[in-house]
């Protein structure tokens, strides 16, 4: 059972509770069992710090959410009190949080690779991908080049098993006329 003992603030004795883990637990579970809505998590993000002092990760470990959800939630309510018009929030969140360059500066990388594609060379993504970790001056997995090559529409273009001026009746009949050795 919970117990409770006095302490004094300021001065001013004052009831403090105190519950068992198991019963934090608990506690803990019925919240992921019954989510709060947006609004109330919200409504409870910003009444948190403004009645105790309290650092948005310990709000975030108190609503089962993620910091970064706090902070969002914070500029909701902001943005909810707020006389200016606000963008549409259904596409606040997302985006290239973790670029290594930006669409324009890989735009730039790829020029001269582009250059030597069309005169008709063969390009693979070894040296592509050493050339833009170079660039970035970190190591990256080489996903992040095929990435980047796909978000710029490049594709894997595969050889054709011919070449397509070939003459199909000249090698055949070069196959009927060759002499055994």
């Amino acid at each position: 059972p919970p117990s409770s003992r006095l302490q004094h603030k300021y001065g001013v004795r004052v009831r403090c509770s105190e519950f068992s883990d198991a019963e934090i637990a608990h506690a803990r579970q019925l919240l992921i069992d019954q989510p709060l809505s947006f609004e109330a998590l919200t409504a409870l993000s910003v009444l948190l710090p403004a009645a105790i002092t309290v650092t948005t990760a310990t709000i975030a470990s108190i609503l089962g959410v993620s910091r970064p959800t706090v902070t969002r939630h914070h500029a909701a309510a902001r943005a909810a009190c707020s006389e200016e018009p606000s963008e549409s929030r259904a596409h606040a969140h997302g985006g290239r949080r973790r670029q290594t360059l930006t669409i324009e500066e890989e735009k730039k990388f790829l020029e001269p690779w582009l250059a030597r594609a069309t005169e008709g060379g063969v390009l693979t993504v070894g040296p592509i991908h050493k050339a833009l970790q170079t660039k970035i001056g970190r190591t990256i997995a080489l996903s992040t080049t095929y990435r980047m090559l796909a978000r710029h529409g490049w594709r894997k273009i595969v050889p054709d098993t011919r070449h397509p001026k070939a003459n199909p009746q000249a090698q055949e009949d070069f196959k009927k006329n060759l002499k055994p050795r």
